[in-house]
């Protein structure tokens, strides 16, 4: 009897550290995804802002606010873990807005940005406003988590447990 007791014991503890470990590696690589989707999901805007030198990056990467506020946050207890991933840090409004999508009701008075004039151009109502499609990195991201990332974890998790105790 105290044998399969130590076992169980055994078998508690591989459970509780593996399944922490597993939800650490979910949030981790869902907020990697969610990056790479914000650098790979840019508008015909972007493209020409960063042609010119006004974005700083590839994709919706103007300044890099959105993309560094991105971050993980995992906590673990006795016997729960919990985790989370998205815009953790140094939230802005327009996160929302590159997410979900936006009407343009603004235009730079005809001509192109770019980095030189960009001070110097004055905004202007639109008479037909443009939308600017979401990029949905957040959506997406949730999504891949939990369609693709963790099946695969759990895979993992269940034969890490079973080595750990000796099947």
């Amino acid at each position: 009897m105290t044998g399969a007791l130590a076992k169980l014991a055994k078998l508690s503890d591989a459970v509780q550290e593996e399944s922490s470990e597993l939800v650490f590696q979910a949030a981790d690589q869902g907020a990697d995804y969610m990056r790479e989707l914000i650098k790979g999901r840019g508008t015909a805007f972007s493209a020409r802002a960063a042609a010119t030198g006004l974005n700083k990056g590839p994709g919706r990467v103007r300044t890099g606010r959105m993309l560094r506020a991105v971050d993980r946050q995992v906590q673990r207890g006795a016997a729960k873990a919990f985790a989370a991933f998205g815009w953790l840090r140094d939230y802005e409004l327009y996160f929302k807005f590159q997410e979900e999508g936006f009407l343009n009701r603004w235009s730079f008075g005809g001509a192109e940005p770019t980095a030189a004039n960009l001070g110097k151009l004055r905004l202007k109502a639109r008479e037909n406003s443009s939308r600017t499609e979401g990029m949905f990195a957040l959506r997406d991201s949730r999504t891949h988590v939990r369609d693709v990332v963790v099946p695969k974890l759990a895979g993992q998790f269940t034969a890490r447990v079973k080595r750990r105790v000796g099947k």
